[in-house]
């Protein structure tokens, strides 16, 4: 229901989990460093998750205006709701 006042996490932060310790070398061995910076000029990088939805199709029509792509992080259920956006991402070249 949302309420995470019982929830506390270890300080030494086992998982690497960049969203509380901004952590990017997992410890796990041979997964490699996580990106999180791009040194390359003008660049930018897009990602979303819990897709796809009805209000996506405005999302794609802008990445088209923009001539811009992202990378689609998709929940199997919506997709099973969604196919038609889930299959214009895919269509748009948005991965």
């Amino acid at each position: 229901m949302g309420d995470f006042s019982g929830v506390n996490y270890p300080e030494n932060d086992a998982d690497c989990w960049w969203t509380y310790s901004k952590c990017v070398n997992p410890n796990l061995q041979g997964l490699p460093k996580d990106v999180s910076d791009v040194p390359e000029p003008r660049t930018l990088a897009y990602g979303f998750d819990d897709g796809p939805n009805c209000s996506h199709n405005a999302f794609y029509d802008y990445l088209m205006d923009q001539g811009q792509k992202a990378t689609m992080f998709y929940i199997g259920s919506n997709v099973m709701d969604w196919p038609l956006e889930a299959q214009r991402a895919f269509s748009d070249g948005n991965p």
